[in-house]
């Protein structure tokens, strides 16, 4: 038994189209919403330290300590956080989602390791 081809295209506008629509608009909604709230997690944590530039890092973390002493060539003024020796650090990594070390936040913005490319550009316009 064969079905009706105007049958099927007929499911298929009126059913099939609206439906994939709908979860187009739920899951651009979603992802905008996610980004949203993960910029306003960030922005609570530039009002909670004095500096614009934060950076996660632990102890044994050799990275860390690497964009560490490229900071302070750059004569920048940062927050170290250590994750090993502040809870409240570790768990505000937690809240961004982020479980690699060394995390470094300027204005806002997340890099993740070693990046010193990006870093001389968020830096340079910080200070513009």
């Amino acid at each position: 038994m064969v079905e009706n081809p105007i049958f099927i295209e007929s499911v298929i506008t009126e059913y099939l189209w609206p439906f994939l629509l709908y979860l187009l608009a739920f899951i651009i909604t979603w992802f905008a919403f996610k980004k949203w709230r993960h910029q306003d997690r960030i922005k609570k944590l530039h009002g909670k330290y004095r500096d614009e530039v934060l950076l996660y890092t632990a102890t044994w973390s050799v990275k860390g300590n690497k964009v560490q002493n490229l900071l302070e060539q750059q004569l920048v003024s940062f927050t170290r956080l250590d994750t090993d020796l502040s809870e409240e650090a570790h768990s505000e990594l937690k809240t961004l989602g982020i479980r690699g070390l060394p995390v470094l936040i300027i204005d806002g913005k997340i890099i993740k390791g070693i990046q010193p490319e990006k870093v001389f550009k968020l830096l340079t316009e910080l200070k513009s």
